[in-house]
């Protein structure tokens, strides 16, 4: 399949991003685009429908053609405005978020100080995926469902999905256009969750200005309106402090990730857990069940030793997911082997 025909703007500076995106917001559908690894596929999947910018969804309403509204199409690179650099400061290590999942990898910051980093962006996707997917887009990446995620043909067949413009959800049909969440498209980013211990901060760039915000606050339950993102925004870097270079650093906390999927490259989650041990706490972060991030702490003082936190954890960490039948793997196993992926990790 052929991706639509696009008019390409790469701008060298954010004013010129900013001053391109007023002008030409009203009147184009815009895409942003950085790797395009997630990006691309789309467009050649299903050209029809306008998507909005690959960094924010729109509400389904807007998904269709909208009347009077122009049909050319306009994909503004972000490969001269997002920092493709990974650098050490006083008390933080910034990525950049057009650095490439292979040269986050592989570069020596990254290995010396935040390994479990490195170990995990290894299991995402391919080798070729890897050198040109970026860890901004991985964080970005669009919520995946078994009915959405389709050639334009079975989605005929089939009919369309609210995600997709349409008025029902093929995966659940009794929801309703005030369910919340509306679209139970599941969460897909491998390396969220990790960031996510790690206490990640992000940093967004608007006509405004540059905003800072935790990643733990950064996503919605919906799988259309997936971040907080706005129209004309863009991700620039991530920040994780604690990165001193000292032996107390992030670096020697108690922190693994399991993965669940079929094959062992090319595959997303089918289940995804991240787990932080300290001396005072427990922290655990799942991706592939559901349509966001979903977060788990405990406290060791709420216990009376360390064995009933484990077990409340593994207990706790299944009743906070819902795997619907959207996977090779059946919800019951998905969510039983949340259980079994936290205990390993313990």
């Amino acid at each position: 399949m052929l991706v639509p025909d696009l008019e390409y703007i790469r701008p060298n500076c954010k004013k010129e991003f900013f001053k391109l995106y007023s002008e030409l917001s009203n009147s184009r559908d815009i895409y942003l685009c950085g790797g395009g690894t997630d990006l691309i596929p789309r467009l050649k999947q299903d050209p029809i429908y306008h998507l909005n910018d690959v960094n924010s969804e729109i509400n389904s309403k807007n998904r269709k053609k909208s009347k009077g509204r122009s049909n050319k199409k306009c994909l503004i690179a972000l490969s001269k405005l997002i920092d493709k650099n990974i650098f050490q400061t006083n008390k933080s290590l910034i990525i950049g978020a057009g650095v490439t999942l292979k040269g986050l990898s592989q570069h020596p910051l990254i290995n010396k100080f935040l390994p479990i980093l490195s170990n995990v962006t290894r299991k995402v996707a391919s080798f070729q995926i890897r050198s040109r997917a970026t860890i901004g887009g991985n964080l970005l990446v669009d919520n995946r469902c078994i009915y959405f995620n389709q050639s334009r043909e079975i989605k005929c067949s089939q009919g369309l999905c609210y995600k997709d413009g349409g008025s029902k959800c093929l995966l659940i049909p009794s929801v309703k256009r005030t369910s919340n969440p509306l679209c139970r498209a599941r969460f897909v980013s491998d390396l969220a969750p990790v960031l996510i211990l790690l206490n990640a901060v992000l940093r967004i760039e608007s006509n405004k200005g540059t905003k800072q915000i935790p990643l733990r606050e950064f996503y919605f339950e919906d799988g259309i309106n997936r971040n907080i993102l706005k129209r004309g925004e863009f991700l620039s870097a991530i920040e994780i402090n604690g990165v001193t270079g000292k032996e107390d650093c992030v670096s020697n906390l108690h922190l693994g990730y399991k993965k669940l999927r079929i094959r062992d490259s090319i595959d997303f989650p089918s289940l995804g857990v991240a787990l932080r041990k300290d001396a005072e706490r427990l922290l655990i972060v799942l991706t592939g069940v559901d349509v966001c991030p979903k977060y788990l702490s405990l406290i060791l003082k709420d216990f009376k030793n360390e064995k009933e936190m484990y077990q409340q954890a593994c207990i706790q960490a299944k009743k906070i997911v819902k795997p619907l039948k959207q996977d090779f793997f059946p919800p019951s196993y998905r969510k039983q082997m949340v259980e079994v992926f936290v205990r390993n990790l313990l």
